[in-house]
């Protein structure tokens, strides 16, 4: 028993109140007769059914008189505004639908987000977050860029809201810090003060009280600056509250009372109710029980009389406690049952648990021990019932969370993922960038080194071909004047001396004169065909090669054959040469170098190419010997002059074999 007692002695209900986005939906600024009695239907919405609709079907004749169906959304949307606030939701919905179509007609997409909005708020407490919270962000972001603050910043706070409700304090600050931020930039006074208030719940549900009554003050001073007083009203009584719950009970109720004038001056039943409630509070916290029942009966005649049922049971048990303070147990039995009945009437659970721990705490002051026992075994059952369905809706927002937090988590890691191997794929695009940079300096350096090698070869090489070809021609000329001398020249002497003696009567014939001249003839033609062969022209590449090979095998006892096509007959004179003096190259070297004893030379026809190929089976000579000869560099030129492709096996164990292919 003394539990209860100690719930008897706690302090009086606490009426917190958190800003939707009924407290102000637009300002009208023309004061024509339609924006006046929209004003006057904003404030009936709260309370007033019958000043709602008789009020709203004027504001619709004038609209349609104006043939504007914006202006009719709009009084639809108030219709849908008053359901919401009677808890008739599945109404509210129905009206909001109709002002949505209206607005859609109209074309009018502020008016069309402003009522999605309301639909958004009506998922959140049906418990689709999901739904509520695509609404707002997908509505926020079209706002953003339609410059439509003034619904942006609705849906920012509905943000806030939301995650506030699912428990998730960090992102509902962040929506409001940036709600903040916006609502200042564009100088969205209200705004600005109904998120400092959402800000204020939070820092004292977080046990920070000085920021919460800090934020509490900025937004009563913007809200009275504006003439905002229902804003007022609700910040009024959250700074009286807290003020109360530091037992500073006369600062209480003088926001109590400044709450109850504002809320006089709109006609807001509700704030008028809460506020005598709450100045009962204040005055029962000061002992004061005479004033406290004075006051508990002012807001039960008010929520009676408007039909306020949710606070009706409350008002009746505050007073069963007013009664219960001052021992008059007849009449604090008679509230508390009466409350309880009413509570459970309207299925207001939280009240009918506070009636059976009322009850009980009376039958156990009046000694009626059984009874007080029968209704704290309902107060706990009541309770622990109800903590069970908190419980259990606790851990399935604690499951949703998790599951969100899951998937945050995973989306987080496939992002932070996607970043290292992005981060990866530019390290590697640079790596291949830098090698691929570094292999084009290092080929184009290699390339450049070969290429000065190559020019540097090829000059000391035609240096060397020059040089060379200098020296072969001053053989060739000392050859070519040895023979003169020697053979031409002495044979010419001897005949010259011939006729001399037979002039001179010292011979008696010139016998053998006319051998020794063909002699001297035939010198001369051997020389000149070694200058140039011209009989190419005259019988051809086929009996030139031949009439050398038949030389050659009489000279060296070398055995010689030959297979030629007769397409070898079409070149021209240049190309023939080149081609004999080719054969004739090889064939010199054949005789001074390899010790064969038989050589074959073979050109054919292989589709549009001429192939020479010669081969002897003599020791071979190797590709460096061969090269760096002054004939393999004159086979070499000539090649080039020919444009031919040369090729050299130089297996000295198979003998010596070269191939020439060019263009027929």
């Amino acid at each position: 028993m003394d539990y209860i007692r100690s719930i008897m002695n706690s302090k009086p209900l606490i009426f917190l109140v958190s800003l939707l986005f009924f407290i102000n939906t637009s300002s009208a600024q023309n004061e024509s007769e339609f924006e006046a009695i929209k004003k006057k239907i904003q404030i009936s919405t709260y309370y007033d059914s019958a000043q709602v609709f008789q009020l709203g079907q004027k504001a619709i004749e004038i609209a349609r008189k104006e043939n504007s169906l914006s202006k009719e959304a709009e009084i639809l949307q108030y219709y849908g505004n008053y359901f919401y606030f009677s808890q008739k939701k599945n109404k509210s919905k129905e009206w909001y639908k109709k002002a949505l179509d209206l607005a859609i007609k109209d074309k009018n997409k502020t008016l069309q987000n402003s009522i999605k909005i309301r639909l958004a708020y009506i998922a959140k407490d049906e418990g689709d977050d999901q739904i509520a919270e695509s609404l707002f962000k997908q509505i926020a972001e079209e706002s953003e860029q339609r410059k439509d603050y003034i619904n942006q910043l609705e849906c920012i706070n509905g943000l806030g809201l939301l995650y506030e409700g699912k428990g998730l304090s960090s992102d509902a600050l962040n929506y409001y810090i940036k709600g903040l931020k916006l609502a200042q930039q564009t100088n969205n006074k209200r705004q600005e003060a109904i998120i400092l208030n959402n800000l204020g719940l939070i820092y004292l549900r977080e046990g920070k009280r000085k920021k919460a009554i800090d934020e509490f003050e900025r937004a009563l001073k913007i809200a009275e600056q504006e003439k905002e007083y229902r804003l007022a009203i609700n910040l009024l009584i959250n700074i009286g509250l807290l003020y109360m719950d530091e037992n500073n009970q006369n600062k209480a109720l003088e926001h109590y009372k400044k709450s109850l004038g504002y809320a006089k001056q709109l006609g807001f039943p509700t704030a008028i109710g809460v506020s005598f409630l709450n100045l009962g509070s204040a005055y029962y916290n000061m002992n004061d029980f005479k004033n406290a029942l004075v006051y508990y009966d002012s807001a039960l005649f008010v929520f009676q009389k408007s039909n306020i049922y949710d606070f009706v049971s409350k008002a009746i048990l505050t007073k069963a406690r007013g009664y219960l303070a001052q021992k008059q147990y007849a009449e604090a039995e008679k509230f508390a049952k009466e409350g309880h009945e009413v509570a459970g009437k309207n299925n207001v659970v939280e009240d009918v648990i506070l009636a059976e721990s009322i009850l009980s705490a009376i039958y156990e002051e009046t000694n009626n021990y059984k009874k007080a026992l029968e209704h704290l075994k309902n107060y706990y059952h009541l309770r622990d019932s109800v903590e069970a369905l908190k419980n259990k809706k606790d851990l399935a927002e604690l499951e949703i969370r998790y599951d969100v937090e899951k998937k945050e988590n995973a989306l987080m890691k496939e992002k932070n993922r996607a970043a290292e191997l992005e981060k990866e794929n530019l390290k590697r695009q640079s790596r291949i960038r830098i090698i691929l940079g570094t292999s084009a300096f290092l080929l184009l350096l290699v390339g450049g080194g070969l290429y000065v090698r190559h020019v540097r070869i090829t000059r000391k090489q035609q240096q060397e071909f020059s040089s060379k070809l200098i020296e072969n021609v001053e053989k060739e000329r000392s050859r070519i004047s040895k023979d003169l001398h020697d053979d031409i020249g002495q044979s010419l002497s001897v005949i010259k001396s011939k006729v001399h003696l037979f002039n001179q009567g010292q011979i008696q014939n010139l016998e053998g004169l006319e051998e020794a001249i063909g002699d001297i003839i035939e010198q001369t033609r051997q020389i000149s065909r070694n200058l140039y062969p011209s009989f190419l022209e005259k019988i051809g590449l086929t009996r030139s090669v031949a009439n050398m090979l038949d030389k050659v095998q009489r000279d060296t006892n070398i055995v010689c054959s030959f297979e030629i096509c007769e397409e070898t007959e079409s070149l021209d004179l240049e190309k023939k040469t080149h081609l004999y003096r080719i054969i004739q190259e090889c064939i010199n070297n054949t005789l001074k170098h390899s010790n064969a004893t038989a050589l074959k030379i073979a050109i054919k026809k292989e589709n549009d190419l001429l192939k020479l190929t010669y081969q002897d089976n003599g020791k071979g000579i190797s590709k460096n010997e061969f090269s760096n000869g002054m004939g393999f560099m004159s086979i070499r030129e000539r090649v080039r002059i020919i444009n031919g492709i040369l090729s050299f096996d130089d297996k000295s164990d198979k003998g010596f074999k070269l191939t020439l292919k060019l263009e027929l």
